[in-house]
């Protein structure tokens, strides 16, 4: 099944764990953020886009650190930039090691480590700031159009002829 994921689940879930690699068959070596909490298609971007996207979704830290195959999978002229991002990403990548044991991939909203969709949700409105006066509106006995007029109002988002 191939699922379309939002840029931002993908943005919030990369900032919500931290990978230990160990062997690195289970961390992927193009999109997970294994290099100081860091994607390789942030350490490079410009590499990136000249990385085929079978490669993107497939290749581990494993496979790309072996005889390093990383460096494959980038297809295309690199630009003055790319190489320059080539160089980063070729020394970011030879200070890592892989150890025995496998991956471990830890959920920073839990103190477990361990993930739970109620963090997950609760990650997203992190940092908002409450409404004064929504809690009014929405415990009240008015019907829902009226309530709806409210929160708008209260937005100022009243949509008026004026």
């Amino acid at each position: 099944m191939n699922f379309k994921v939002l840029p931002d689940a993908t943005s919030l879930f990369h900032a919500s764990i931290k990978i230990y690699v160990g062997d690195g068959a289970h961390t992927l070596f193009w999109e997970d953020p294994w290099i100081n909490g860091m994607c390789a298609g942030t350490v490079a971007p410009a590499i990136l886009a000249l990385v085929k996207p079978r490669f993107r979704r497939k290749m581990t830290v494993q496979a790309g650190l072996l005889g390093n195959a990383w460096t494959t999978a980038i297809a295309g002229e690199l630009s003055i930039d790319a190489v320059v991002q080539y160089l980063r990403l070729w020394e970011a990548v030879s200070t890592c090691q892989l150890q025995p044991g496998s991956d471990s991939f830890r959920w920073k909203w839990t103190s477990s480590g361990s993930f739970t969709a109620r963090t997950a949700y609760l990650a997203f409105f992190e940092g908002t700031t409450a409404l004064p006066g929504a809690a009014h509106i929405w415990d009240s006995f008015a019907p829902m159009a009226y309530r709806m007029h409210a929160w708008l109002a209260l937005r100022r988002r009243c949509w008026t002829a004026d």
